[in-house]
């Protein structure tokens, strides 16, 4: 039986153990969750003429995507295969999309950075891998503004949740060049998920060649289902998602069944005005743990707005 997440609103029907979301034609569909908490979305007409199978193979087979996660490119293509007659409508319209969406992520170089960085690593390097971090963590606007605050931010985190057993690392980034920082013991799992394939193999290269505890995947957050872990960082990735769908930041917590999610946003824009983010994002966080049945705690003092989401006893 389908159940509605209370503070979801109502108008969808869901479809559930697919492996992917319901795909519909709204121009901003609602997101529900299933009975096991999974994200869907309305489901419009699909015309026997459009193959969603191709659309997503040649999409692939371009440089541009050939590295992002496959169910990222078969969702934007579902999407677009629900909304247009024909098969280079729903294309052209599946390649704006992921373009929109992910076309500034993956046009930068970075992933291209810190693998040159790690080919020029030399012994002495190995001993100091916070140094060799630091300029690399500079490249990208989500962990610029955390370099700052990197000695007391995960201390600051950690002793909220505990030291855990296993982190989930979603939508990583970059934020994996962090994890000296975190004092994690070594039996403790670090894994890193993020949709760029290049990124988790050269994630994997910075792990083996400083000899840190850390695994990188490729994977989608919105279709992420190992939740083994007691900790799930969210950091920064909220408002990607609810930028793409209506309450894709809601849907997404409401799946995890893990203790602690810990979430992060921006305290000012790109160009470091304050427009408001801090009152807005507070307010957000405050209303995904409300409708989640979650304890909020601010971690105070970081250089952008960080959270601990407590499951209730």
């Amino acid at each position: 039986m389908l159940s509605l997440h209370p503070c979801l609103p109502p108008s969808s029907v869901l479809h559930r153990g697919t492996g992917r979301r319901p795909t519909g034609n709204d121009s901003q569909p609602s997101i529900l969750c299933t009975a096991d908490g999974r994200a869907g979305v309305e489901v419009g007409h699909v015309s026997a003429d459009v193959n969603a199978t191709a659309i997503v193979k040649r999409i692939q087979r371009t440089k541009k995507y050939a590295h992002l996660c496959e169910s990222v490119i078969r969702r934007a293509s579902d999407q677009a295969v629900a909304r247009y007659r024909t098969e280079k409508e729903a294309e052209k319209a599946a390649r704006r999309r992921l373009h929109q969406v992910y076309g500034a992520y993956l046009e930068e170089d970075w992933v291209g950075e810190v693998g040159r960085a790690l080919d020029a690593v030399d012994k002495d390097d190995l001993a100091e891998p916070r140094a060799f971090c630091l300029p690399l963590l500079d490249l990208h606007a989500s962990t610029r503004e955390r370099v700052d605050n990197l000695d007391t931010l995960f201390p600051r985190i950690f002793s909220e949740t505990g030291t855990p057993s296993h982190v989930v690392d979603l939508a990583c980034g970059l934020n994996p060049l962090t994890v000296s920082w975190m004092g994690l013991p070594e039996s403790c799992r670090y894994t890193a998920v993020d949709l760029h394939e290049g990124l988790a193999l050269v994630l994997n290269r910075f792990f083996e060649r400083f000899g840190l505890t850390g695994e990188a995947v490729c994977g989608d957050v919105l279709e992420w289902d190992d939740f083994t872990a007691d900790v799930v960082f969210l950091l920064k990735v909220l408002p990607c998602l609810a930028r793409q769908e209506k309450d894709a930041d809601l849907a997404t917590v409401a799946r995890i069944p893990s203790r602690d999610v810990v979430l992060s946003y921006p305290s000012k824009s790109l160009s470091g005005r304050d427009v408001g983010m801090v009152e807005h994002y507070g307010n957000r966080a405050r209303e995904i743990a409300d409708c989640c049945g979650r304890d909020l705690i601010e971690i105070e003092g970081a250089s952008e707005l960080v959270f601990v989401l407590r499951k209730g006893a």
